[in-house]
């Protein structure tokens, strides 16, 4: 991002990364809720590095892990809420 935007560089703060981060869980949450019991959502476009992160998220939001896709460097997750 801060290659692509060199005003982003100014932007940073631990603050912002806390405001992003609650929004992300926001958001996980929301869309959590909106599955129908036993249904799917795919988590993607994080590193590798960050799996345990998400996963720990997912299931925080509602949803259960069942199976990781990596590639490249990235990861999707595909997760499932209970019945």
């Amino acid at each position: 991002m801060f290659r692509k935007n060199e005003d982003a560089c100014g932007e940073w703060s631990p603050a912002n990364v806390k405001l992003c981060a609650a929004r992300q869980d926001e958001i996980l949450d929301c869309a959590a809720a909106m599955l129908a019991p036993g249904g799917d959502l795919l988590l993607s476009g994080f590193l590798d590095r960050d799996e345990q992160t998400v996963r720990e998220a997912a299931e925080a939001a509602g949803v259960r892990p069942v199976r990781a896709a990596r590639r490249e460097g990235w990861t999707v997750l595909h997760c499932r809420r209970g019945a």
